[in-house]
């Protein structure tokens, strides 16, 4: 059985990084890579609590770019309030301010969060629904940031009503022939709304 649990959310050491921490005593599965930008409702991994699957999804308030994986192994028992990922604030062409931790709704909290450097393009979900980065879970994901793509290109996967679509590297109006991903912004996993930032890319 799977359900969904919200992780903790805590300030790191410095003024510029956040962490996600166990919500509970388990055996942690299934981290988001470091480099993966994550917002409130992205997946921040899996905890097995008994024979109980629960999927973690990152807090409101809680946003950054997976800075270091607190925990390394494919499985390991943690405890509670154990940090798991720390979170760094900094973006390319700016950082980004502190997240407003009542009100607002997730997509809302991402764009606030996912600042456009000059030059660069964001490519967004077409719809409401959840995304995937990976064709199935054992499956590597799509693209990784830092890579090249063609126009055409399959990024990821958005859920709708148990209908899978494909998002392509393509924009409104036509896009680049080639671009790079320069950021990842949504987790996979994770819920989206139409018009949210899924990727940044810098058109070649």
């Amino acid at each position: 059985m799977k359900k969904t649990i919200l992780a903790l959310g805590a300030d790191g050491e410095r003024a510029d990084e956040r962490l996600v921490l166990a919500p509970a005593v388990g055996i942690y599965l299934n981290p988001p890579p470091v480099g993966t930008y994550l917002t409130a409702g992205s997946h921040a991994g899996a905890l097995r609590v008994l024979n109980t699957h629960y999927e973690l999804v990152v807090p409101r308030g809680t946003a950054g770019l997976v800075s270091e994986a607190r925990v390394t192994d494919r499985a390991t028992r943690v405890e509670y309030g154990q940090p798991l990922l720390q979170l760094s604030a900094a973006l390319s062409g700016g950082a980004i301010g502190e997240l407003d931790g009542g009100g607002g709704d997730t997509d809302d909290i991402a764009a606030d969060a996912a600042q456009i450097p000059a030059g660069m393009v964001a490519l967004r979900a077409p719809t409401d629904g959840i995304f995937y980065r990976r064709p199935s879970p054992d499956e590597p994901p799509y693209v990784e940031s830092g890579q090249e793509v063609e126009r055409g290109k399959v990024l990821g996967l958005i859920e709708v009503m148990k209908c899978f679509n494909q998002i392509t590297y393509d924009l409104p109006g036509g896009a680049p022939p080639r671009a790079r991903i320069e950021r990842i912004v949504a987790g996979d996993g994770a819920e989206v709304s139409m018009g949210q930032i899924l990727f940044v890319l810098d058109p070649l």
